[in-house]
């Protein structure tokens, strides 16, 4: 078997993803040449964050045929914030990119992505440029919360910003030096300094689900930090 000089650790928070997971594992690996072209290896990090259904058989399940895949499995629901968090500790590659499971972030891009990282950027981010086939109660509540954001908060929160973020092992490591608890991936990794390219992305699926809890995180404070514990941790 062939050792690779570098990995590249793909971090994918889960809530019931049962039916997403093997499809987008299947669907990321299709860019596993390119990679292994780059001398890259892949590695999967599935963050499961407190699943009411099967979601953690089918990593294990993956685990069985892919010794590449690993789980971290939180003993209930903490958000997808704590996932994120948790999938970057958990992570040994070079480099690190955050994707959801359920195939709202392409894979496809992938490869487009790392060529802003070759041209000496620490963080490639992605946008979403338009909302169609999004319900309109969802754009009309999305579009009042960031332009609410906007107001109260000193860093600026870019309408239609991603957690889909592919970054070099030195942002990562930034990332996990901060100390906040409750936090919001695309304005707290946008503040950080270093160089950023910035991927618009046409529509496509939505979560409302962490849309929501992303809204708690950031206008809420907690006076104690988020403890989770592992069910599991391949």
């Amino acid at each position: 078997m062939k050792v690779y000089g570098k990995t590249l650790s793909i971090i994918v928070p889960c809530y019931n993803e049962e039916e997403s997971v093997p499809l987008f594992y299947a669907e990321t690996k299709k860019q596993e040449a390119f990679f292994h072209e780059k001398d890259i290896e892949l590695e999967f990090v599935f963050v499961d964050d407190g699943s009411k259904d099967r979601t953690v058989e089918a990593v294990k399940k993956l685990h069985e045929q892919d010794g590449r895949v690993h789980l971290v499995s939180f003993s209930r629901n903490f958000g997808k914030e704590a996932a994120i968090i948790a999938g970057l500790e958990k992570a040994s590659g070079d480099f690190t990119v955050l994707m959801d499971a359920d195939l709202q972030d392409p894979p496809a891009i992938l490869p487009e992505m790392y060529g802003y990282i070759e041209q000496g950027y620490d963080s490639v981010a992605t946008r979403r440029v338009d909302r169609k086939g999004e319900p309109p109660i969802r754009s009309f509540f999305a579009r009042r919360f960031y332009g609410l954001m906007r107001k109260i908060s000193k860093t600026e929160i870019v309408d239609g910003a991603r957690d889909y973020r592919l970054m070099t092992r030195q942002m990562v490591n930034s990332i996990l030096e901060l100390k906040e608890y409750n936090r919001y991936s695309p304005s707290s990794l946008s503040s950080l300094p270093s160089t950023h390219a910035v991927m618009m992305l046409k529509s496509c699926a939505f979560s409302a689900r962490y849309f929501s809890d992303n809204e708690l995180d950031v206008v809420t404070v907690s006076i104690c930090p988020p403890q989770y514990q592992l069910h599991a941790g391949l």
